[in-house]
């Protein structure tokens, strides 16, 4: 790895003495014949996007890194983890609990279907000490022009820098796509697999020894030494759609005429099923976090939630494609069936869900665009439960300014509701939790980088939280939430900043976030030897301000409340270099570069989890089109 690395700063760390044509854009982007859609994309009528061929933040390889401005996690990458920048957008319908992987699982929602007249393939790679392996690899194939195939793999496993951190976890999508020779008939298909398993050592027992040690000798003792965490996903969804409109007669090359349609409306049927499991195994532990023996006499058990999950959704749409505009109705109803499982308890339920949506996207340069959306449980476990979005846009000169209003009422998660394991049993009678919003946001693509600002204020009623007990209550007022958030890349010649920026408020000691948080990544960006590298040499730096963070409870799988230990106020610095040679990209990050300069007190994302230590990570992107 030495050797390796040496070559690698050989030929990456003197670019910024050499650099050609400095003055060039931050992201970069090459029409490959590779595009994709998702299906809010399709059902809209919208045209594919092509795929991104940029370089930036190869080396952010970290699913909640790259997704999460402000975190919570154990330490460790495929841990449980916590987005600190407080967001809610509840879909109506049945939930069973907080989803604390959910940066790296892979959805049918999330699927993008892939049109590509080359074969195409994408693989992220990157290694590091005590055994870190991140793997994502992207493949996808057109058998035809009109059917399309594809792979999504992602694995994760490592050993962790303190004790019993090990973990290993695999996330696997398959996905096709076909339409007709007369674009009648258009299906989708995505199937999903999420799996693993990671070792819990309940967080080290004595925070004081730890703030002691410097150096890379930061072992000391944890709770837990015979207890992991499992988690099993399934999700399978096929969607079906029968264009309608006008037949247009074409003639092909052989001289015969055949007809396509022009679609102006459809119908559309989606079948998904989902299966989802979350466990704890106990080996033989004992900590003040496993209170007591509920169903076994015993330290030696293994405790579940899952849920089975049948959605029938049928709807009509129609979109039209004007000069200066685009306009989307869809009305749909779903059928959910449910089976839920609680260790040594299991019953079944069902919701009926309506839906619609109208939306105008403007296309020329000064107009205005707006969008509703609404659902409502009609009948069944979640009856009464709505969504209501309203959302207005105008935009000129470069700018867009845009407002958004919601108001949510939901049951709470299952599991606050009622839960059955061996350390904690519970059964809770809790009024539905609702949710107001407002939102305004201001953008522009008038500079040379893109620059956005975006307020957002909530108001909680009847929140639901887990207390410093480990036990869920609910919040007898309302809770006012805002936040502002920022984001901005500045550019002088090749020295490059982006920054992205929050401030947050809570009314209440209930729900806890940290008032300020940031990232500011400082590069320098460049070409050399005509253009054939282009490079990226830079530090990252991720802050968030001192409060009191919520604790892991691996017993429940969440986070709870805790009043013991404040985190923050620790800046987190990476050092970066990157180099990217036609469709190869290397890179080489040293993580938490400032370790041992600064204070340990605020060492941690979640009390009695300390930060990982110094570290390099060495990564490699390969994306091939033929």
């Amino acid at each position: 790895m030495k050797s390796l690395l040496k070559n690698f700063l050989f030929l990456l760390l003197p670019v910024s003495l050499f650099a050609q044509n400095p003055d060039i854009p931050s992201n970069k982007q090459i029409e490959y014949p590779t595009q994709y859609a998702s299906i809010h994309t399709i059902r809209r009528g919208l045209n594919w996007s092509y795929e991104d061929t940029s370089m930036n933040q190869n080396q952010v390889f970290s699913p909640v890194f790259r997704n999460y401005l402000a975190i919570q996690d154990l330490g460790f990458i495929g841990s449980p983890s916590e987005n600190k920048i407080f967001d809610l957008n509840r879909q109506s319908g049945f939930n069973l609990c907080a989803n604390p992987y959910q940066p790296y699982f892979k959805t049918a929602a999330q699927t993008q279907y892939i049109n590509t007249k080359r074969p195409y393939a994408d693989f992220n790679y990157a290694q590091g000490p005590n055994a870190l392996l991140y793997l994502d690899g992207k493949f996808s194939l057109n058998l035809n022009p009109r059917f399309n195939v594809g792979a999504d793999f992602s694995r994760i496993t490592q050993e962790g820098f303190y004790l019993r951190q090990y973990s290993s976890e695999y996330f696997t999508r398959l996905h096709a796509n076909y339409q007709s020779n007369n674009k009648r008939f258009i299906q989708l298909y995505s199937f999903n697999w999420n799996r693993g398993v990671h070792d819990e050592n309940g967080g080290i027992t004595s925070d004081s020894l730890f703030e002691t040690l410097t150096g890379t000798n930061k072992s000391v003792p944890v709770y837990l030494s015979n207890s992991q965490s499992r988690f099993k996903h399934q999700e399978f969804e096929i969607s079906s759609i029968i264009n309608l409109g006008p037949k247009q007669y074409t003639t092909g090359d052989d001289g015969d005429s055949s007809y396509v349609i022009r679609p102006l409306a459809y119908f559309i049927h989606q079948i998904n099923w989902e299966k989802q499991g979350y466990f704890f195994d106990n080996g033989g532990d004992s900590a003040f976090f496993l209170p007591a023996w509920n169903l076994v006499q015993s330290n030696t058990y293994s405790d579940s939630v899952n849920l089975n999950k049948w959605t029938n959704r049928f709807a009509f749409g129609t979109w039209r494609n004007k000069e200066n505009a685009s306009w989307f109705a869809e009305a749909g109803i779903s059928l959910q069936n449910l089976k839920i499982l609680l260790t040594d308890q299991s019953r079944n339920e069902y919701n009926l869900i309506a839906d619609g949506e109208l939306e105008r996207n403007p296309k020329s340069k000064t107009d205005y665009g707006f969008r509703g959306k609404a659902q409502l449980t009609l009948l069944g476990y979640n009856a009464g439960d709505f969504n209501l979005q309203g959302r207005a846009s105008f935009q000129a000169f470069g700018w867009q300014l845009e407002g958004g209003i919601s108001n949510f009422l939901y049951k709470p998660d299952q599991v606050l509701l009622q839960f059955r394991s061996n350390p904690y049993l519970w059964s809770n009678d809790f009024n539905k939790i609702n949710v107001s919003q407002l939102e305004a946001v201001l953008r522009t693509k008038a500079y040379r980088h893109n620059f956005e600002v975006k307020f957002q204020s909530w108001l909680l009623t009847n929140w639901v939280y887990i207390d410093s007990d480990r036990l869920p209550k609910q919040n007898s007022g309302a809770i006012p939430v805002t936040s502002l958030q920022a984001s901005k890349t500045f550019q002088a010649g090749f020295f490059l900043v982006d920054a992205r920026l929050a401030l947050q408020n809570s009314g209440s000691d209930k729900l806890r976030l940290p008032a300020f948080s940031g990232m500011t990544r400082w590069y320098v960006k460049g070409q050399l030897f005509k253009k054939a590298l282009h490079f990226s040499l830079g530090v990252e730096l991720r802050y968030f301000s001192e409060y009191y963070a919520n604790a892991w409870n691996p017993a429940t799988r969440q986070f709870y409340l805790q009043n013991n230990r404040q985190i923050g106020n620790y800046p987190l610095v990476d050092v970066f270099v990157s180099g990217e040679v036609k469709k190869a990209i290397l890179f080489a990050k040293l993580e938490h570069a400032n370790m041992d300069l600064f204070s340990l007190n605020g060492y941690y994302f979640t009390p009695s989890h300390p930060l990982p230590i110094r570290a390099l990570r060495l990564g490699l992107r390969w994306r091939m089109y033929n």
